[in-house]
């Protein structure tokens, strides 16, 4: 009887340990399902802004007798270079989740991924405020042909752009000292972050719900 009830309990844990890997498995499938449009749109970012970067990198070159022109190629130049850089840190920030992770480590790891999104949203996204200016002069300038640049123009298109880039982080300091817990603040790190990451939270948000009523 004894041997008898051994057995049982040695089965019961190994079907409650294959339970436990079943529901790991579910559970990190729904969330790695949900993050696939954001792996999928880093990398199409990441493509675009190769081509930005090269693109904008043969302007300035072939513009370097031109110090005005150069300034504005280099500045989208540099701009792409830093959103490819910013791309591939969340890229592995998503590889490096562990998607067969307790909640409790995933949850905390999906939040991390939303955070730096956030920032490299707001570093990628404050820039223009000034960076418009430049992208006009090169875009202008190689579509027509035309020099576009006006000194007048340019240097009071950038002081605008100072007082918005000002402005734009003096908001973001304030809305940063604010817990996560409010709506608006959660609606601005899910624009930010991004829907499919967002979704990934929701999901499992879900499962964790569903757990403890369990």
């Amino acid at each position: 009887m004894t041997m008898d009830l051994d057995e049982m309990k040695h089965a019961w844990t190994q079907l409650q340990a294959r339970v436990d890997r079943l529901e790991h498995s579910d559970r990190g499938g729904r969330v790695q399902h949900a993050l696939r449009g954001t792996r999928r749109g880093d990398w199409i970012a990441i493509g675009v802004w190769g081509v930005i970067a090269l693109g904008a990198g043969s302007f300035w070159f072939d513009h370097r007798d031109v110090l005005h022109l150069v300034v504005a190629g280099l500045a989208l130049h540099v701009y792409a270079t830093a959103a490819i850089i910013l791309g591939a840190l969340q890229l592995r920030a998503l590889a490096a989740i562990d998607y067969g992770a307790p909640i409790v480590t995933l949850s905390r790891q999906l939040a991390e991924l939303a955070r730096l999104r956030a920032r490299c949203s707001l570093a990628l996204g404050l820039p223009w405020w000034l960076l418009w200016v430049p992208c006009m002069i090169v875009g202008v300038t190689w579509l027509t042909g035309f020099d576009f640049y006006n000194a007048a123009w340019a240097w009071s298109s950038l002081g605008v752009g100072v007082i918005g880039l000002v402005g734009s982080l003096a908001l973001a300091r304030r809305f940063a000292a604010r817990p996560v817990r409010s709506p608006a603040l959660r609606r601005m790190i899910d624009c930010l972050s991004g829907r499919s990451l967002a979704r990934a939270v929701r999901e499992l948000d879900q499962i964790d719900e569903f757990a403890r009523d369990e």
